[in-house]
């Protein structure tokens, strides 16, 4: 992904050392695990002294690519990754490519940052982007009642034309 006024890069980082579903891409994204804020760490914090990398999302709002990165790649957590790793534990790719229309990653993300479950590490996020955002994806939007009833009208006024048509030809005939 190039480097442009339009892309930013986002960490996954909640308050409570969570993940995050991140419903555009509909999956579970790791969010930074920091044992310094829990009072209650104890021993785990000898064992993980330093915080876990979150996953990070890297997006172009030009282009509508972008990618989620694994941090835990890079050679400065190498420590971190081979803890991991001894556990038994996989890490994700390091670079995840996904396709998504700049207006649903704006309207999702700009919330997981105004509530705190994400932090914008680079880039800057648009005020208003075009399109209208994508808001659900295990069912579909409920039609605007209005338009409903526009349609349930549009409906009844062909019928009764078809029913005007047949009682004209019907009188036509008597007609004759």
């Amino acid at each position: 992904m190039a480097k442009t006024e339009s892309a930013v890069a986002v960490e996954f980082d909640t308050p409570t050392n969570s993940n995050v579903n991140f419903a555009p891409l509909q999956r579970t994204v790791r969010g930074r695990f920091d044992l310094r804020r829990d009072p209650n760490a104890g021993q785990l914090l000898n064992r993980w002294p330093e915080p876990i990398p979150g996953q990070v999302v890297q997006f172009d709002f030009a282009s509508g690519e972008g990618f989620i990165v694994e941090p835990l790649h890079e050679e400065r957590y190498a420590a971190i990754r081979e803890r991991i790793e001894a556990l038994g534990m996989k890490l994700t790719k390091e670079r995840e490519a996904f396709v998504l229309d700049a207006a649903t990653f704006a309207y999702w993300m700009a919330g997981l940052i105004e509530s705190g479950d994400a932090k914008l590490l680079a880039g800057t996020m648009p005020t208003s982007v075009e399109g209208k955002p994508r808001t659900r994806f295990h069912s579909s939007e409920e039609a605007d009642p209005i338009d409903k009833l526009s349609a349930a009208i549009e409906r009844q006024t062909q019928q009764q034309n078809k029913l005007l048509a047949v009682l004209i030809e019907a009188v036509n005939k008597l007609g004759k």
